[in-house]
């Protein structure tokens, strides 16, 4: 792949922490079909890491386009090239991004906030008269 001594794939790990807090930036570069809101972003924001990802799914609602991350078009692999090498190039860059991205997480999707949306989605149900299967499709 050409890609060096500076990346190395360790397959599946069960702890992440670790390697979180080597990382210099997370990137997921994922196909418009596939990707909804990835863990592995919200995890790597928590640990204040800038983003740079393809702009499917989900992932405008977590990474914000020069405030804590890159997102770039599926399939522009130049661009995505350029998009980490300008994070990596300038590392007050990296440094705002990553806070932002750890504020963002901290406070969008945190165990309380996480709870009250929960709660609000189940008040809303049951205030419609749903039972729980017809509320997700199922009769």
């Amino acid at each position: 792949m050409g890609l060096g001594s500076g990346v190395r794939f360790l397959g599946q790990q069960q702890e992440g922490s670790r390697f979180w807090a080597a990382a210099d930036l997370a990137v997921l570069c994922s196909h418009p079909l596939v990707e909804t809101l990835p863990l592995s972003l919200l995890e790597a924001m928590d640990h204040a890491l800038p983003i740079v990802a393809t702009d499917v799914g989900a992932l405008r609602e977590i990474v914000t386009p020069g405030v804590n991350g890159e997102l770039v078009a599926p399939g522009a692999e130049e661009d995505l090239a350029a998009a980490i090498e300008k994070i990596l190039a300038d590392p007050e860059i990296g440094r705002r991004y990553g806070e932002d991205s750890q504020r963002k997480v901290r406070d969008q999707y945190g165990a309380q906030e996480m709870v009250g949306r929960t709660r609000s989605c189940c008040s809303v149900c049951t205030a419609a008269g749903c039972d729980g299967g017809a509320a997700f499709g199922r009769h």
